[in-house]
């Protein structure tokens, strides 16, 4: 597979994300610096996505590394005592693609072993319905 080779703008929408844009309305707000979001222009979607683009290639820069390492690392370090990163799973509506493939895998082997009801058989050891099991 060929790997995308990010653009200039991802490394812009990039540095938002993990450093935010410098932003003052007036004298008093001078540093101030806003992060995307889903209101800001890059949104946050379209700056994690350039993320993941440039991480995807082989054109990661040193900075952004380190960046994120310090988003990270749970002390802060250097520059992530503004933001980190938290890694949660995700919902239940998004499906855990490896307990997907190994129950279809599981399910084939059932299938060339010509045993009957391979679908049931594969839904009871893993206590799950078996319409489940047939749409994975």
């Amino acid at each position: 597979m060929k790997r995308p080779i990010p653009s200039d703008q991802d490394s812009l929408y990039a540095f938002a994300l993990l450093f935010g844009l410098p932003h003052s309305d007036s004298d008093r707000e001078l540093g101030k610096r806003i992060f995307p979001s889903q209101n800001t222009k890059p949104t946050e979607k379209e700056a994690r996505e350039a993320l993941a683009r440039i991480l995807r290639s082989n054109q990661v820069s040193s900075l952004i590394l380190m960046a994120l390492a310090e988003h990270i690392d749970p002390s802060g370090g250097m520059g992530g005592e503004l933001r980190r990163i938290e890694f949660k799973n995700r919902s239940r509506r998004h499906p855990r693609t490896g307990d997907h493939v190994s129950i279809a895998s599981r399910v084939y082997e059932l299938r060339k072993k010509k045993e009957k009801n391979a679908i049931a058989k594969v839904a009871k050891e893993i206590g799950k319905d078996p319409r489940h099991v047939a749409r994975i």
